[in-house]
């Protein structure tokens, strides 16, 4: 089978792809050629190969102070906002609503959630630049499909720096209150969906976790999405979606 689609001849792009489709165990061939992008691929894994040539856009974000409310502000305090310990799962908006108010600050972004969408606004805690691999796991727990995230060095004071805030923040506004109920979150996306919105245990660990472990990514429907997601994320993000030739 033979994919063709419309790309810049860019041989960081052909690197990407030949790192994803290789971390997700599919025998392929990347070539290019006058503004197009070729993927020699079994057919049996057109649908993986079609997912593959997603972004692979990966960002954390300090979930309260970065979720949007109706006047394109942060609203940390608002809980009709923030959804307080359901996340990423209540006050969320219609796609519309999330755009609206993603329009009215420079740089934020609508993102679409198991809970509806949001907007998120300032720059992530980490990006694709932090991670250092990516790998399809068994949440120890209960079993579910996740990714396990290595990070960077980089990377790794970030995501403490940021668990160690969010931390510090919970018992602030905690007043002895039960952790469940008044922890903050940090929210992990990939290509503009909210993954997971975790939560950090201000109790448990009130000085952040450590990034040596790096983090997981859970929320996911299957280990086969378990599989693509790490792929996706293996090798940097492109700069754009490729556009077949004939979808």
């Amino acid at each position: 089978m033979t994919l063709a689609f419309r790309a810049p001849s860019s041989e960081t792009v052909q690197q990407i792809l030949r790192a994803r489709l290789s971390a997700a165990g599919i025998d392929a061939q990347v070539s290019s050629g006058d503004a197009t992008l070729t993927i020699m691929a079994p057919r049996a894994a057109r649908a993986d190969v079609m997912a593959l040539t997603a972004p692979g856009r990966f960002a954390v974000y300090d979930w309260e102070r970065s979720v949007l409310g109706p006047d394109g502000r942060p609203a940390p305090t608002d809980a009709s906002v923030t959804g307080d310990p359901g996340a990423g799962q209540q006050g969320g908006l219609t796609e519309a609503e999330a755009r609206s108010r993603a329009g009215q600050r420079p740089g934020a972004h609508a993102f679409h959630g198991e809970g509806g969408w949001f907007a998120l606004g300032g720059d992530p805690a980490l990006t694709n630049a932090d991670v250092a691999n990516a790998q399809a796991v068994e949440d120890p727990v209960d079993g579910s499909p996740t990714v396990a995230i290595g990070l960077t060095a980089d990377g790794r004071n970030a995501f403490r720096t940021l668990t160690r805030e969010l931390a510090q923040r919970g018992a602030d506004n905690a007043l002895g209150g039960d952790p469940l109920e008044t922890s903050q979150h940090f929210a992990l996306a990939v290509d503009g969906r909210i993954v997971s919105t975790p939560y950090v245990n201000w109790r448990e660990a009130p000085d952040g976790i450590d990034g040596a472990t790096g983090t997981q990514l859970s929320g996911l429907s299957s280990p086969e999405q378990a599989r693509l997601t790490a792929a996706l994320l293996s090798a940097g993000p492109l700069p754009a979606p490729l556009e077949p030739v004939n979808p």
